[in-house]
């Protein structure tokens, strides 16, 4: 690839003229084309407890709702609700934008399953599929980190459900409808057995029918499997050796082992000092920053990067503690450390974290009391709120991106946006024209652009440049993915 006429490279500074800019036509000086870094994202299967424990699906509450009632609501009344025993004490923090949904069914060999089959699962997961490869998401990572020992309860909410992804979208890929690969997110605890249940013949890495579906490394060749920090040296060893002869990624947060080749599933913005911070700058001038992973056992340059609409640094539901969406800031804040990277051709692997936790348990609040101001903030006066929650809260304290009843699916829309301008070759090369970039934060600073160039006459190419990056980046109303451009 090279610069369009009129594009020139200086000390890595961007210059487009206004005129010639549309003309994609005749190189100045050659640039470099950076491959957009492979894109994978958190993906949960362990739903099918909640759901069935939902006495009505079609009048359910959710956490968020009884939050936006300012009182009207309790959580008294969510619970109400609930069969608890059967959801085992799971409670829908907000409802995907197609209703509540889960994906375990019965092995062909079993006469009777944990809980009844869930339904549409081929629909859910064909949709779930297509959302992912409109916007270049290559491999999923299921979390089965909670239960590291066979047995129901990780049969329903892990090892199953994973089963049946892999099901369902190799039947997809029979009828040569694509999908992302997937792999799994385990937790290797000394003396645990369950891992032994996705590598061990029969299952879902050793079965040649799969061979193809599961996430492998371009630069090793080899199949990955996640796990949590501290795994049991004998078993990342067996892993690691034949007949599996896997590439072994520990995948934890709110450490600070990224140049140990440590993955994170969420990220922290941090501060001047490098310590992580929860708050998210409007200043366009102040980075997100967050931490980048080197030393990967995967990848050409062993790098990656997570990026997300919210993160937390400890219990998510206690004032100040997790970043929240901010309307789509924080994902914009974030996306912007992965385009700095992309432009430099320094990243292999972009993590998102995550499509569709959605659930969580209730925490015993290891503060109240005797602090009698730790609860949980937006119950304030509901006498629930002294249980915490961990991984979010509600639907602007959350790390998911699948499009919810809630938010309308504006989060889900905002994240293509930015995929498509992660997706071009080389991102430093397609800036909005007439200004000049000393790196990618600066484009966040223009966000007058649009109205500034408003009533300039231009070609119809060049509005098709500010179109793609305006809504990553709030620009009025354009959206990135209105036109496409080069992609990988």
């Amino acid at each position: 690839m090279s610069f369009p006429r009129g594009v020139q490279a200086v000390n890595h500074r961007v210059v487009i003229s206004l005129a010639l800019c549309a003309m994609f036509v005749a190189p100045v000086v050659p640039a470099i084309a950076h491959p957009a870094p492979r894109v994978g994202i958190m993906y949960e299967g362990w739903h099918a407890p909640a759901v069935m424990g939902l006495k009505d699906p079609m009048s359910a509450l959710t956490v968020e709702r009884v939050i936006r009632s300012n009182g009207t609501l309790t959580m008294d009344d969510m619970a109400q609700g609930i069969n608890l025993d059967v959801a085992m004490g799971f409670f829908h923090q907000k409802e995907p934008l197609d209703g509540f949904y889960c994906i375990y069914r019965k092995r062909a060999n079993e006469s009777k399953g944990i809980v009844p089959d869930c339904l549409n699962i081929s629909s859910t997961l064909s949709r779930h599929a297509a959302m992912f490869n409109q916007n270049n998401i290559s491999f999923v990572v299921a979390d089965s980190t909670n239960i590291v020992d066979m047995g129901s309860v990780a049969d329903v909410l892990q090892l199953r459900p994973f089963e049946v992804l892999a099901e369902e979208w190799l039947a997809l890929r029979t009828q040569a409808i694509p999908t992302p690969q997937i792999s799994v997110w385990q937790q290797l605890a000394p003396g645990s057995n369950l891992w032994r249940a996705y590598v061990e013949e029969g299952g879902v890495y050793s079965n040649p029918a799969y061979d193809a579906l599961i996430f492998k490394d371009a630069a090793t060749g080899k199949k990955v499997f996640f796990t949590t920090p501290n795994p049991d040296p004998a078993i990342v060893a067996t892993l690691k050796a034949p007949p599996y002869n896997l590439a072994v990624v520990n995948l934890w947060a709110l450490r600070s082992n990224f140049d140990e080749g440590e993955w994170s599933f969420f990220s922290p913005c941090t501060d001047p000092s490098g310590e992580f911070t929860t708050s998210v700058y409007s200043n366009s001038s102040i980075p997100c920053n967050q931490k980048v992973t080197t030393n990967s056992p995967i990848g050409y340059r062993g790098t990656s990067l997570t990026v997300g609409p919210s993160y937390q640094l400890s219990y998510s539901s206690l004032p100040f503690m997790a970043a929240g969406k901010l309307g789509g800031l924080t994902l914009k804040k974030q996306f912007e450390r992965a385009f700095e990277l992309h432009s430099l051709g320094a990243l292999d692997y972009l993590f998102v974290g995550t499509f569709n936790e959605h659930i969580a348990q209730p925490q015993p609040n290891p503060y109240n009391p005797p602090n009698i101001d730790a609860v949980s903030f937006g119950l304030e006066n509901d006498s629930f709120n002294v249980n915490l929650w961990v991984d979010m809260f509600g639907d602007s304290i959350s790390r998911d991106l699948e499009p919810t009843r809630e938010d309308g699916g504006k989060l889900w829309a905002l994240f293509q946006s930015c995929m498509q301008v992660n997706s071009c070759n080389n991102v430093s090369t397609r800036f909005p024209v007439g200004i000049q970039f000393r790196s990618n934060s600066d484009l966040i600073r223009y966000s007058g652009l649009v109205q500034a160039v408003a009533t300039i006459p231009m070609s119809y190419a060049v509005k098709t440049i500010l179109q793609r990056y305006g809504a990553a980046f709030g620009l009025s109303s354009f959206r990135c993915e209105t036109q496409s451009l080069q992609r990988r």
